[in-house]
C-alpha cells in the first residue's frame, strides 16, 4: 500500500519541505517501520492510557512511536538545515498521513458495511460483562495502590 506523508512547517519552502519528508521517509525504512506502525502505537498507547492498563500495549508499539519521534527529528533538522541561526525552529513538522485511496487497512472500503453501523442487534450482555470485568480490575488496582 502507498502512504503519503505530509508536513506543515510555517514558512518551509516546498524544496524544504521535501527535504523534511525524504529524512522521515529515510527514518522509517533504517527501523523497518511504517508510519502506519507509529499512528498505530499511538492509538494503542492512548487506549491502554485510558482503560488503566487494560487494553494492550507493547513494546513494538513503544518503538514504533519512538521511530515516528525520530523520523519528526529528522524532517525538522533536513527541513532547516539552511536557515539562518536566529530564525526560530518549528518543535514538530506536523508529520501527518494522507488517508490512503481506499481506506485504511484495518477498516472496511467506504461503501461497504460497517460492522459498527447499528445494523445488527447490540450485544448488551457483552458490555455488561465487560463492564464489570472493567469495574473489577479498577477496584483490584486501587487496592493494591493502598496496600
Amino acid at each position: 500500500m502507498m502512504l503519503t506523508l505530509t508536513m506543515d512547517v510555517p514558512g518551509a519552502t516546498k524544496e524544504e519541505v521535501r527535504r523534511g519528508l525524504h529524512a522521515a521517509a529515510a527514518v522509517f525504512r533504517k527501523h523497518n517501520v511504517s508510519p502506519l506502525d507509529s499512528l498505530d502505537g499511538f492509538f494503542a498507547l492512548e487506549g491502554w492510557s485510558e482503560s488503566g492498563g487494560l487494553i494492550p500495549y507493547s513494546e513494538e508499539d513503544d518503538r514504533a512511536i519512538d521511530v515516528w519521534h525520530e523520523a519528526d527529528k529528522a524532517a525538522i533538522d533536513a527541513i532547516c538545515a539552511n536557515w539562518p541561526p536566529d530564525r526560530e525552529r518549528p518543535e514538530s513538522s506536523g508529520m501527518d498521513v494522507v488517508k490512503p485511496e481506499g481506506g485504511w487497512p484495518d477498516q472496511p472500503p467506504e461503501g461497504e458495511d460497517d460492522p459498527d453501523d447499528g445494523e445488527r442487534p447490540y450485544d448488551y450482555e457483552s458490555e455488561r460483562d465487560f463492564k464489570e470485568q472493567y469495574d473489577r480490575a479498577i477496584k483490584e488496582m486501587e487496592e493494591r495502590r493502598r496496600s
